[in-house]
């Protein structure tokens, strides 16, 4: 059980609706642990308090979501791990409110550590995309190979980076 999303936001603009799923007919405890981009403990203004680690459990199917508050002028982001014994989803939704991206959203699902991504996108109409990445493991750094495809499937560009533990 359990995964990480790659990245949360909260201020500045951004505030960020982290929902987890339990996919099991039994209860399932969680913990969810908030993390900067450094590895270090990320307290978040949410809507259950000032944490930098929720934990509670689901029913069976049942979804809880966190809301931060997103009113703070500064941003901070980081990624956050999600501990559980049982088989739980889940996703971030960011909301962001600066221009020119008033009322946008964007969603990051749950990753379990598989070693491959499909990440699609379409810049057809002239918007920019990105993408996070986050290595949970505590001791080992991670080596990150990206190549970009176009719509035929031709590589248009690669690149590689180390990633710290943690970060």
């Amino acid at each position: 059980g359990g995964g990480y999303f790659a990245h949360f936001c909260d201020g500045g603009g951004c505030q960020s609706l982290i929902t987890v799923v339990n996919l099991e007919a039994v209860p399932n405890p969680y913990i969810l642990s908030f993390f900067n981009d450094n590895g270090a403990p990320q307290p978040v203004v949410t809507d259950v308090g000032t944490v930098s680690i929720f934990a509670g459990t689901l029913q069976p199917f049942e979804s809880k979501t966190i809301t931060t508050s997103g009113v703070a002028l500064s941003q901070v982001q980081g990624w956050v791990d999600l501990s559980t014994p049982g088989i739980v989803g889940g996703s971030v939704m960011f909301r962001i409110n600066l221009a020119p991206w008033i009322n946008s959203e964007a969603l990051v699902p749950i990753d379990y550590g598989y070693p491959r991504y499909l990440l699609s996108f379409n810049e057809a109409d002239g918007s920019a995309n990105g993408f996070a990445v986050s290595n949970p493991m505590v001791l080992s750094s991670l080596t990150v190979s990206v190549v970009i495809r176009d719509g035929t499937g031709q590589a248009i560009a690669t690149d590689s980076f180390v990633l710290p533990p943690h970060n």
